[in-house]
Order: structure tokens, then C-alpha cells, then sequence
């Protein structure tokens, strides 16, 4: 009625974060022509990520990605976290892309395995990126942290009555085994005996 003209723009038709630019055309006497120009500006979602182990994870060799996603960043809300994580030894040939869930403590994670990424140890790198409730989806944030398997160990306990050995093989190497094998021999002979 007041000889205005208005439209929605959704941002996720674009899935864009930074600077947006509006044009008008107006199409008068049936002619088209530029009559303005605008502009708008939509958040780009930020967090900070980090890799970290418990002393359990380090144990079996596993590890959890964690995001905290900075709520101003992304003012329509969180929908979905990716977290790609790898480790330093031979690149990103070990990329793994883990979907990340929302802990009650509003930080974002994802639990994974060294062998996830080829066994590798030592220093990892991880990514965010976030998709907002605005369907935008941009890299958020990157960190690092350090993967181990602890330290290997062996032990052996024979039974009171001396009928078996337990044998039990943990952290180190053997927390990323698919399988062990435990050759046993008596002294006696050398390895005459070995089963």
C-alpha cells in the first residue's frame, strides 16, 4: 500500500558466511533496469577445537575430538559438527571426518581409535565445521593434541595349581593389535617345545 517492495532472503539457499550483496531491478514501462544496491553480513560460526585422551583412551589407544562452538558466532543455533581429525605422519592420508555429538556441557565431540587412522601415533590435527541452524557451513576452527597408547605391558600369572599360565598383553602396540599371538616354550630343550 505504501508503494514498497519486500522479499525474504533465505541464507540457506546460500550456505554462505561473510558479505552478501542485494541488487534491485526495477521493471518499469516494461523495462528493466538496476534502480539499487545493498548489502548484509552473516555470522561465520567459530570454536575452538582440541584433541585430548583420558587415561583410559590412552590405554586402548583411543582419543576424543572436542569442539566449543562460540554460541555468537552462529546466532541461529548449532545443527551439526564435523570434526576431520589426522595425524602429522604422512599428512592427511589418515583423514577421518567424525560426526560430532553435543555433550550436556554444550562442547561437541567425537571419540575415535588410532586405528581409525592407520595406527598412526604421536601429534594429530583436527577441524571443525560447523553448519548452523541458517544452513551455513564453514570451517570453524582447527587444533591439535598428542595420541598415544601408553606404555606395553606383559604379565603372567600361573595358577595355584600350576595347570595354566594367564597371559595378558595391554597398552602400547597391543592396544592397536587386531591380533596377538603369545609363543611360550619351557627353558629346558630351548625352544624344542614351542606352541
Amino acid at each position: 500500500a505504501d508503494g514498497s517492495w519486500a522479499a525474504e532472503v533465505p541464507v540457506s539457499a546460500h550456505r554462505s558466511a561473510g558479505a552478501y550483496a542485494v541488487h534491485a531491478y526495477a521493471t518499469v514501462a516494461g523495462v528493466q533496469a538496476f534502480a539499487g544496491e545493498a548489502s548484509f553480513e552473516v555470522s561465520a560460526p567459530r570454536a575452538e577445537v582440541s584433541v585430548t585422551q583420558t587415561a583410559a583412551q590412552r590405554a586402548a589407544g583411543r582419543f576424543t575430538v572436542e569442539a566449543r562452538v562460540d554460541p555468537a558466532s552462529c546466532p541461529s543455533g548449532v545443527a551439526s559438527v564435523q570434526l576431520p581429525a589426522w595425524s602429522d605422519e604422512g599428512g592427511q592420508d589418515d583423514i577421518v571426518w567424525h560426526g560430532a555429538e553435543l555433550g550436556a556441557d554444550g562442547v561437541w565431540r567425537a571419540e575415535s581409535s588410532a586405528l581409525a587412522h592407520r595406527g598412526s601415533l604421536g601429534a594429530y590435527a583436527a577441524h571443525a565445521y560447523v553448519t548452523c541452524g541458517n544452513g551455513v557451513f564453514a570451517f570453524a576452527g582447527a587444533g591439535a593434541g598428542e595420541v598415544s597408547a601408553g606404555e606395553a605391558s606383559l604379565s603372567v600369572s600361573l595358577s595355584a595349581d600350576e595347570r595354566a599360565a594367564s597371559v595378558v598383553a595391554s597398552g602400547g602396540a597391543f592396544a592397536l593389535a587386531s591380533s596377538v599371538s603369545f609363543p611360550t616354550w619351557s627353558e629346558a630343550g630351548g625352544q624344542d617345545d614351542i606352541v
